[in-house]
């Protein structure tokens, strides 16, 4: 390593962090300089050096008022960081003021305080193309319904329609059709018309491209690439790292969401005021007066709109927590939210801080589901039962469904219920229970299930279908996907 040449007109000042083999005078320098009694003077530094450097006498005194510097030796390849640290010449200079990682903090504060919108947004959400688009993917999994096939029958008038209506702002979201779902607890669903389906088909179409690219990416409600089963593989892939786990729920998630919030989160990507006017409608078609925002509480629970809506209402948290508070192994799926880390005091700490952020998004976590415990006593999550070495399927789900059997079998034997509905069903759980280890549970439940034909010749006015065992068409199938 080759040192680079002492400057020889600069003033050597005192560096305290300096090793004391360098704080000696270099060759040549001159004595300290001493006041009339004959006592050193202290206003006037002790030059410092290398003493293995030769150097020419240096002019100290008229060197005294400049800035004090002290030239660190460059080497090739080397790198010196700190705090007020910049290149200049052979070194780095101590008293420079910005330092080339303030520079760049400042920079990126720049970048988000300039947050990038987009406009003309409008004439590609009501174009053809992704009017068609929409109701492709609104109709999967419900061609057979009266209302798709209805719609369905003149799609291309339908959209025609739907597409003028939109141009001319003469568009109104049609009513709700609400029902309760009992899984673990009563929830209440509201089914939006098909037609509007479309319609939020074709919104998120064009807007969730531009949000996505902004959530976190151990964000897993509604996205491409992830979902349940992706979300409870990270929270394994962590729990072999960590010791503990901080598990939280939001009461009440999607009846507590604020529409003004979720609005002014909403504007601060999109400028376009016609894509803004469409928010705002399907926004106030549920828990509002229809003005900005009398009552403005709560999204539907059903909604393609509102699922995505609640990925943007967080995401500002998800990066806070990520970000700012440090929390490098985070899961979050929808209002499940989990932490973990080595330090269980740690975990603790951030509950006062979690629920004051919640707080100002007008949310608040549910007080008998905020807890902290070890990995090794498993975590009730994505319904599974996830330990560090292996996973379980929780235990209320194999009994829904083994009363789901039950019930299929008899609608099959009095009712002729047919047997490909029935099919799709038992593999739809198959699918999810091989995510865990329930190779002897799906035998046992599989096998004691025997689906046999009617002989009613009322209710078919024909030959009776030949007998069905659902077991070897779940191995046929679980065998062909490799479970």
């Amino acid at each position: 390593m080759r040192p680079c040449s002492w400057p020889e007109d600069d003033a050597y000042h005192g560096a305290p962090w300096l090793p004391d083999k360098y704080k000696s005078s270099p060759p040549g320098a001159g004595r300290q300089r001493t006041s009339s009694a004959g006592a050193p003077d202290s206003s006037f530094p002790t030059p410092i050096g290398n003493p293995g450097l030769r150097h020419s006498q240096l002019d100290w005194e008229s060197k005294a008022k400049a800035e004090p510097r002290f030239w660190i030796p460059a080497f090739a390849g080397m790198t010196v960081r700190g705090a007020g640290m910049t290149a200049r010449g052979g070194g780095y200079n101590v008293a420079t003021r910005h330092s080339r990682l303030d520079r760049e903090s400042s920079a990126k504060g720049t970048r988000k305080r300039f947050m990038k919108t987009f406009k003309d947004l409008w004439a590609r959400l009501i174009s053809w193309d992704n009017l068609l688009l929409a109701a492709k993917l609104a109709e999967k999994g419900k061609r057979r319904k009266d209302n798709v096939a209805r719609f369905n029958l003149n799609r291309e008038r339908e959209l025609l329609r739907l597409h003028e209506d939109l141009s001319n702002k003469r568009y109104r979201h049609g009513p709700y059709r609400d029902f309760w779902v009992y899984e673990r607890k009563p929830r209440l669903i509201s089914a939006a018309p098909y037609r509007d389906r479309v319609v939020h088909h074709a919104l998120c179409n064009i807007i969730e491209p531009i949000f996505d690219k902004t959530f976190i990416h151990d964000s897993y409600a509604c996205r491409v690439g992830k979902g349940t089963h992706a979300a409870a593989d990270r929270y394994t892939q962590f729990s072999r790292k960590n010791r503990y786990v901080l598990k939280l729920d939001i009461r009440q998630y999607f009846p507590s969401i604020e529409h003004s919030v979720l609005y002014g989160e909403l504007a601060r990507r999109i400028a376009d005021e016609d894509v803004l006017w469409l928010i705002r409608l399907i926004l106030a078609t549920k828990n509002d007066d229809g003005l900005l925002w009398p009552s403005g509480k709560g999204i539907p629970i059903g909604n393609l709109t509102s699922q995505f809506f609640a990925n943007v209402y967080l995401n500002r948290f998800d990066h806070w927590m990520k970000e700012e508070q440090g929390c490098r192994y985070y899961i979050r799926y929808v209002d499940d939210i989990l932490i973990l880390s080595d330090n269980k005091r740690w975990l603790h700490s951030l509950v006062p801080e979690i629920k004051e952020r919640l707080a100002s998004l007008c949310l608040q976590s549910h007080p008998k589901k905020c807890n902290v415990f070890p990995v090794s006593q498993g975590c009730d999550f994505m319904g599974y039962r996830i330990w560090p070495n292996h996973r379980r399927l929780r235990t209320d789900n194999a009994r829904g469904f083994e009363r789901r059997l039950r019930t299929m079998a008899v609608w099959f034997a009095q009712e002729g219920t047919d047997l490909e509905t029935i099919g799709q069903s038992v593999a739809s759980w198959v699918g999810h229970a091989a995510h865990a280890d329930t190779w002897r549970l799906r035998d046992r439940l599989l096998g004691s299930a025997v689906f046999s034909g009617f002989s009613s010749a009322g209710a078919s006015g024909g030959a009776s279908p030949p007998p069905d065992t659902v077991k070897a068409r779940a191995k046929k199938k679980g065998a062909a996907r490799g479970w």
